[in-house]
């Protein structure tokens, strides 16, 4: 919020610096809290990939990504 008056200054009174708050205000928040919730997984249940021998990739597809991005 306290960005709001210098990138007004910055990009003019218009329309382009209201989409620029726009996307500012939606994309932080987003980007935090999506990140913060990938790296809390259930203790001890990251450890059955591990000893599978499960590659990061099949990891997210099959642990993370369910239990992060539900379906419904």
């Amino acid at each position: 919020m306290a960005l709001i008056p210098v990138l007004a200054r910055v990009f003019g009174y218009d329309v382009k610096t209201v989409r620029a708050i726009g996307v500012i205000i939606c994309f932080f928040p987003a980007f935090v809290f999506t990140s913060a919730g990938l790296k809390v997984l259930p203790l001890g249940s990251d450890d059955l990939f591990k000893v599978l021998g499960a590659s990061p990739v099949r990891r997210f597809a099959y642990f993370v990504a369910p239990r992060r991005f539900p379906a419904g």
